[in-house]
């Protein structure tokens, strides 16, 4: 049996993101097949078939026997010390790293000169990993595409791996966010009727993730302030607002959504805002209340190539959903007819959009019904099994000996060295990179 590690740098515990579930739930559909420990900051989920650890207690991994590792990000050292080893990597690039940042950075307001520091940072993580990488995942051909055009510019998409596998389907392959299907089990309210201003008769619109910078929020706000014209029972609550992990920090786009809803007097009326993250095993009871989901972006290349995650938790629950054109959930929602989708920035379509749905008992029927009908194909046992066949494979492969990752390593050292020194000062990037060396020379 393939010993596995499974490596988050988000946390697992009682609140998790979008990558700190991922991660739980592919563990826990992987240790059905493997010895899996998930290695991920935070206290972990009692009862899982897993064995977990806190990355200072795996010391580094130096500790861990180990065949396979899966990881969104490495620490360098690391990275290096997992191919000296001849452990393999299989690197998960399901939230595009690049795209993101640079949507995310974009809409802050340091100087062209920070951003583009920082952006470095990133290129340089991305590119060990593409280089480094023994196979890879992502969560959907858009972005399966995208990534198998940066390895050919790499020299990753040799002759012979084209030979080995002309589709590449070894190199990279889709494993998309996957759902449980909502239990539907009485509880008591925690929205309507619970929340001031929030009644049990009101049509609860929830948009279930967060709010981060390549997100179009306002569009939505000022739909619902339309609404709010000539009905008062429509309410728009953003369910987080705040990040479960301290290393992301709050985003403008989130600030930019409480001042335009203040500004409307929407805000405690219309549109409500949780300051906090709603731990893991509450979240069902949020989600069991909406009558909408809804989530909305910008034309931009990152919609282009996003999964929206927190969509996932709507159609666990049955619910319909009003989303923006552009990503591949809004063509699953207008392929099967599971709500109405939106062109970006559309204000009066998003009011149309919500009326015909709240209003309309049939196509509410039968949107409710597409999605469904799309809860099966999309479970975390179905989605799990392309990484598992990936797991099987690359195991069995032999370790790839090109020579090349101490220079890899090298060079984005540098990289990350001259952008610390421009973001924290000498002492702090001495100290950073000292920690960095130890992690990778641990035994």
């Amino acid at each position: 049996m393939s010993r596995v590690v499974m490596w988050s740098t988000d946390p697992v515990g009682e609140r998790m993101a979008g990558p700190g579930i991922r991660y739980h739930r592919l563990s826990m559909e992987l240790a059905k097949r493997f010895d899996v420990t998930l290695v991920a900051p935070g206290d972990g989920v009692a009862g899982a078939p897993y064995t977990f650890r806190a990355p200072a207690s795996a010391g580094s991994a130096g500790d861990l026997d180990v065949d396979v590792v899966v990881a969104q990000n490495l620490p360098l050292g690391l990275a290096r010390k997992f191919r000296r080893r001849g452990v393999r990597v299989i690197y998960d690039l399901y939230a595009p790293a690049l795209v993101e940042a640079a949507a995310k950075l974009a809409g802050e307001s340091e100087s062209n000169r920070q951003r583009g520091v920082r952006y470095e940072e990133v290129v340089a993580t991305t590119r060990v990993a593409l280089l480094l990488g023994d196979a890879f995942i992502c969560a959907s051909e858009r972005q399966r595409d995208h990534w198998l055009g940066a390895l050919a510019g790499l020299g990753r998409v040799t002759p012979a791996v084209y030979a080995a596998d002309p589709a590449l389907r070894s190199l990279v392959a889709v494993v998309p966010f996957g759902l449980d299907v909502a239990s539907r089990q009485p509880r008591a309210p925690v929205a309507k009727g619970a929340l001031p201003g929030i009644r049990s008769s009101d049509r609860l619109l929830l948009w279930g993730g967060g709010v981060w910078n390549w997100f179009d929020p306002l569009t939505v706000i000022r739909a619902v302030g339309r609404l709010a014209e000539r009905r008062d029972d429509v309410k728009l609550l953003f369910l987080g607002m705040a990040h479960p992990s301290t290393a992301v920090g709050a985003m403008s786009m989130a600030d930019r959504a409480v001042a335009l809803a203040a500004e409307l007097g929407l805000e405690g009326s219309t549109v409500f805002f949780n300051r906090a993250w709603v731990p893991y095993a509450e979240r069902e009871a949020w989600f069991a209340e909406a009558d909408l989901g809804v989530s909305a972006h910008p034309d931009s290349f990152e919609t282009r190539l996003a999964f929206r995650t927190r969509l996932l938790d709507h159609i666990a629950a049955a619910t319909p959903l009003v989303v923006t054109r552009g990503d591949v959930i809004a063509e699953l929602v207008e392929a099967r007819g599971m709500g109405r989708v939106v062109d970006p920035g559309d204000v009066d379509g998003w009011v149309t959009a919500l009326e015909e749905l709240l209003d309309d008992d049939d196509a509410y029927a039968a949107a409710r019904t597409a999605v469904t009908a799309a809860q099966d194909e999309l479970s975390w046992s179905r989605v799990a099994a392309p990484l598992a066949e990936l797991i099987e494979r690359v195991a069995a492969s032999p370790p790839r000996s090109d020579g090349s990752g101490n220079a890899v390593v090298a060079r984005a050292a540098l990289t990350l060295a001259r952008a610390s020194l421009g973001r924290r000062g000498f002492r702090a990037t001495v100290a950073a990179a000292g920690r960095a060396i130890s992690s990778g020379n641990r035994r």
